[in-house]
């Protein structure tokens, strides 16, 4: 464990007349050194530098201790939650597969942290307990119960080719669902292929399903799969990190989840329509939240905005192609892309027999056997009066590839597995 100098933490708190105290420290892996770590207070946002010296996942966790003995991180409210997940409004050199080198740069934006989930309005919840800083770092604002410390750290570990994921609070009702920041990605993929040699139903066919301009409608293309961009062509390498896989069925999602489930030991699965839908909406059930917190409302047309050029990729701005992960604004939840780009994969089936859709996760019954699927979210080739939050639910065939379909997945941890590593807390 790294500390920062003792005598330049006490200079700074003096300096910035703080009534907490900043502590950063570092926990890392084997060969996965983190070293010249450095913070500064900028805004309302904290920047925090560091070296590394081999590839590897980066964590990073902010934590308060309250005079009544409260611990707790700003985006973790449950009183239930004893680990505190990490941040979501966390940017920069940070996250899965972070190449090595010097001078690398995180940027969490405390306030956004906190603010989306109480609605705004700053009398509500814990959102009175948070110090507020101005541009000098000086306080300019805080409750009678006002926070004196605030630790944060950086963890590193091994690099994995497990996605990104965001911590939903309350969703499930045990306070350990998360859901993927962005869709899962061809170099992510291309990992579960090169591990299990699995082939696609794409590769078995022969062909996906191409979008024709000229006439304005879909059609099968030869040679189509996963590794193949929007026009049926070979994606570069280079780019697998960038893109989203498509050309995937339900069943190969389904089967990249079972594989993340038995290498890292989590509960991977596709979304449920339901948490996916509300995850979409930025909205976080307050039944499982302290009392006195504001639930969200899903006051949005499109994932995060009521503008969707500024979340979503559909037909009027995408030029009918396939956009990089993260280039619009993520949604309050810190979740990118659930607009456009490509409609996502569900857990869900459609029992056209009875004309209804399975609810969360309830299983198949035995002999039961269904070829339709829920997806969600609308493509890059979508009308955008089609894609909004309460239209962007549609099914198809388990067995369909096509360049519009990809997916993101989900994660449910119990209390008793370490949520990075998936080993048991002793």
């Amino acid at each position: 464990m790294i500390l920062l100098n003792r005598k330049r933490l006490i200079e700074f708190i003096m300096k910035s007349n703080l009534a907490f105290f900043f502590i950063l420290c570092v926990l890392y892996g084997k060969a996965q050194n983190v070293t010249n770590l450095d913070f500064k207070l900028q805004g309302d946002e904290v920047i925090v530098t560091y070296d590394l010296d081999q590839d590897a996942d980066i964590y990073l966790f902010a934590q308060i201790d309250e005079k009544d003995g409260w611990n707790t991180s700003f985006m973790n409210y449950s009183a239930y939650r004893y680990d505190a997940p990490a941040l979501r409004a966390v940017t920069g050199d940070v996250g899965k597969r972070v190449i090595k080198g010097k001078h690398k740069q995180i940027i969490w934006k405390y306030q956004t942290e906190v603010m989306p989930f109480f609605g705004g309005k700053s009398e509500s919840g814990l959102i009175s307990n948070v110090v507020y800083l101005d541009k000098e770092g000086k306080v300019s604002r805080s409750s009678t119960n006002i926070l004196n410390a605030l630790q944060m750290k950086i963890e590193a570990y091994p690099s994995t080719f497990e996605p990104d994921m965001v911590y939903i609070d309350g969703c499930d009702g045990s306070g350990n669902y998360w859901i993927g920041r962005y869709e899962v990605t061809i170099e992510e993929f291309a990992a579960f292929i090169k591990e299990t040699g699995y082939i696609t139903d794409a590769e078995k066919k022969g062909y996906g399903e191409i979008w024709s301009r000229t006439k304005n409608d879909w059609e099968k293309k030869k040679g189509v799969n996963w590794r193949c961009d929007e026009s049926g062509n070979p994606r570069p390498i280079s780019d697998y990190r960038k893109y989203p896989v498509v050309n995937v069925s339900h069943n190969d999602a389904m089967a990249y989840c079972d594989w993340l489930h038995k290498k890292y030991n989590k509960e991977y699965l596709l979304p449920c329509v339901e948490n996916w839908l509300e995850i979409a909406q930025g909205i976080v059930p307050d039944k499982y939240l302290w009392i006195g917190l504001v639930n969200g409302t899903g006051e949005y047309t499109y994932s995060g905005s009521n503008n969707i050029n500024e979340v979503g990729w559909y037909n009027s701005n995408s030029d009918y192609k396939i956009h990089p992960i993260g280039q619009k604004k993520p949604n309050k939840c810190h979740v990118y892309d659930m607009t456009g780009n490509v409609n996502e994969w569900c857990y869900n089936y459609v029992d056209e027999e009875k004309q209804m859709i399975s609810k969360g996760y309830s299983g198949v019954e035995k002999g039961e056997n269904f070829n339709n699927y829920l997806g969600c979210g609308g493509s890059c080739f979508t009308e955008a009066q089609t894609i909004d939050v309460d239209d962007c639910v549609k099914y198809w065939d388990k067995n369909t590839c096509g360049v519009n379909l990809g997916f993101r997945v989900a994660m449910v941890v119990p209390r008793s597995i370490n949520w990075i590593t998936g080993k048991k807390i002793e």
